[in-house]
Formats: C-alpha cells, structure tokens, sequence
C-alpha cells in the first residue's frame, strides 16, 4: 500500500474486473428472469399478470377434480371387493334363496 506505483499498475486490472463481473452478474440476472417469466407465463403474452395464475388456479382445479374422481371410483372398487369377500368367506344366507 506504500507503494504509490504498484497501486497504480493495480487499480486498471481491478476495475476491468470488477466490470467483467458486474456483466456476468447482469446476463446471470437476466437469464434468470427470462426463465422464471417462460414458467410462470402461462398465456405466453410475455408477462407475469393475474391472468396466468387464474389458469394455474384452474388447472390446478382441474387436476384435484380428476383425483376426487379417481379417489371415489378406488373407494367404489374397494367397497365392491370387500363385499365380494365377505359374501365367499361369511357364506351368508339369504331369505330369497330359501325359496
């Protein structure tokens, strides 16, 4: 530091670092912008507006429908099984079949 002209020879280097830096840092920037904008932009107007997250909303509601759906029939299914089961293992008797 006290000597005046090693500082000097110094300080162009440092400076054109710390551009190549903040350059790097501003295309890391905006390439991180155009990736979250092409996730999150749902209508492909090219911006991030109330209107993409109604369509993740309904598809999002699409999507718990279908499982709902999907939910009720395995039950269903279940249901029947176990019914099946329960008719061959218990043997149960019915009035109906005594006529």
């Amino acid at each position: 530091m006290g000597n005046k002209p090693n500082d000097a020879a110094r300080e162009p280097r440092l400076s054109s670092s710390i551009k190549d830096l903040a350059a790097k840092a501003k295309q890391a920037a905006v390439k991180a912008q155009g990736t979250v904008l092409k996730a999150v932009d749902k209508n492909g107007n090219g911006k991030i507006d109330a209107e993409d997250f109604g369509i993740t909303k309904e598809s999002m509601q699409d999507a718990a429908q279908k499982l709902k759906a999907s939910a009720n029939r395995i039950g269903e299914s279940l249901n029947d099984a176990k019914t099946e089961l329960d008719r061959r293992v218990l043997c149960p008797v019915f009035k109906e079949d005594l006529y």
